[in-house]
């Protein structure tokens, strides 16, 4: 069959997955495995995919993201409703513009849970996840792989911003072609579906723009030109970029979220960060245009937000593995046994920590809705609430999900939005936590008579007010309180 695989020859992953998917198509699958060689060098590749797709499924499987179950409403309403122009969700921002800039992966997640539920979502984005580092991975070392993973691990679950990733590698894989002529069409195509999926095709039109001037070439230039216009194309036209950028000039976010804390590295990063570091000192001290890559801007982002770590860990794991092998200093062609026995040290307690961070974070010991209000909803439920309910910012879009009968003070959608007078909703929230005539003047203009929040140490001494106000506790589980007011 014209169409296999090279003998003894490796192919990138995207030859490989129109190979698979041709011999598929045409059910020559069976032949197509049969003539290839047992130790064709892709049949490691494809192990390794293997292993990095499990570790990132048992993540996505086990995990529940706090913004999980907006997302999976707001796609149900945009299928059933269209695109809304303003808040549907909450009962304060009713009025709120809301552009919702994950609206296709919304969509996306709203048909997959209806037909597969949250294992299907899982499997596709554990794959997603897993073509995302692997595109521009394929011979990547195992070692190298597995650091970016434990690296990643903090953050992948099933949420949309594992598109950040698949349209970098997409990207990147584009202007890194050996034949970049026809190749470069394929841009528009990407950053169309890129900016109706998630937000952060901005950073992939970055990417262009700096590659366009670090190479000086015209034709970048004017892709990147084209392709601006292109994210235009999206149910929200311009104002698409109201919202992200209302988003990334939020300074403020990076004090009140843990994703977006400054220098917050977790520690299962610094093993990659250590090596790829000094690989690039090595590497780029040699000459002066080796200091110019995408890696080292995105190690400074993470370094100003953590939840930009995964983005870094994707791209550096494949320069990490040229550096090494460039400079021959792990992997020289005739090491001496010295060498040898340091090499085998190094490597076994590298994968040693990787693999027991891995084991940690991919086998919870806990039901993934373990740290959500299950009972206090399940009392709702037959239980009314007179009046609102008054949520924790991190339970919002739980609540969303599991009560959609209800409307939510505050999700996750919110941290960034300001009501008609130009306050921030989230602001106001953590102010009725502190300050008692705020929370008297919020719980009166919204009628909230239900306080449902984690009952953690930072915020007993506001339950302990309400309950000396005479509110009941019908509900105390999960590390959450639920409260109704007096009668």
């Amino acid at each position: 069959m014209q169409y296999l695989m090279s003998r003894g020859k490796p192919i990138g992953p995207l030859r490989f997955i129109k190979s698979v998917a041709l011999s598929i198509w045409t059910n020559h699958f069976v032949e197509y495995l049969r003539h290839l060689p047992v130790n064709h060098p892709n049949w490691w590749s494809i192990g390794k995919a293997f292993v990095i797709f499990v570790l990132f499924f048992s993540l996505c499987f086990g995990r529940l993201d706090p913004d999980f179950g907006w997302h999976l409403q707001a796609g149900n309403y945009f299928r059933a409703h269209g695109i809304p122009t303003h808040d549907v969700f909450s009962y304060t921002a009713r009025n709120f513009p809301w552009i919702d800039h994950e609206w296709g992966s919304d969509v996306l997640i709203s048909y997959l849970y209806q037909f597969g539920g949250y294992l299907l979502l899982a499997l596709v984005f554990a794959g997603l996840w897993t073509f995302g580092l692997m595109l521009n991975g394929w011979r990547t070392r195992f070692l190298f792989l597995l650091m970016a993973v434990a690296a990643m691990s903090t953050i992948v679950d099933i949420r949309p911003i594992v598109w950040t990733i698949v349209g970098l590698a997409l990207v990147i894989r584009v202007l890194l072609a050996k034949k970049t002529g026809k190749v470069l069409l394929w841009l528009p195509l990407i950053f169309l579906f890129w900016a109706n999926l998630h937000g952060s095709f901005v950073l992939g039109l970055l990417v262009l723009l700096y590659y366009a001037i670090i190479r000086k070439d015209k034709m970048l230039y004017l892709m990147f030109l084209l392709c601006i216009p292109i994210t235009f194309i999206n149910p929200y036209g311009p104002r698409l970029y109201v919202e992200i950028f209302r988003v990334l000039s939020d300074l403020q976010m990076h004090s009140q979220t843990e994703g977006m804390a400054v220098f917050a590295i977790s520690y299962s990063a610094w093993p990659l960060i250590i090596l790829w570091g000094a690989g690039f000192w090595i590497y780029a001290k040699k000459k002066l245009v080796n200091w110019f890559g995408v890696a080292p801007i995105l190690l400074v982002a993470s370094l100003a937000a953590a939840r930009n770590l995964f983005i870094f860990a994707a791209v550096a794991a494949p320069e990490l593995d040229d550096y090494y092998t460039r400079t021959k200093l792990l992997f020289p062609e005739t090491p001496s046994r010295a060498a040898k026995n340091i090499l085998r040290v190094i490597t076994i307690m590298l994968i040693g920590f990787t693999v027991y961070f891995l084991y940690q974070n991919t086998l919870p010991t806990r039901n993934r809705e373990a740290y959500y209000p299950v009972v206090a909803v399940t009392y709702l439920k037959t239980h009314r609430c007179e009046g609102n309910l008054f949520n924790d910012f991190n339970y919002g879009g739980y609540l969303i999900w599991k009560l959609p009968e209800y409307q939510v003070y505050i999700d996750g959608r919110m941290q960034a939005w300001n009501n008609p007078q130009g306050v921030k909703y989230y602001d106001i929230y953590e102010q009725v936590f502190k300050d008692p005539a705020v929370r008297k003047t919020i719980f009166k203009q919204y009628n909230i008579t239900c306080v449902l929040i984690e009952d953690g140490s930072e915020r007993q001494a506001f339950i302990q007010q309400l309950i000396a106000q005479g509110w009941q506790t019908p509900v105390k589980a999960n590390d959450s309180t639920l409260l109704t007011a007096p009668r």
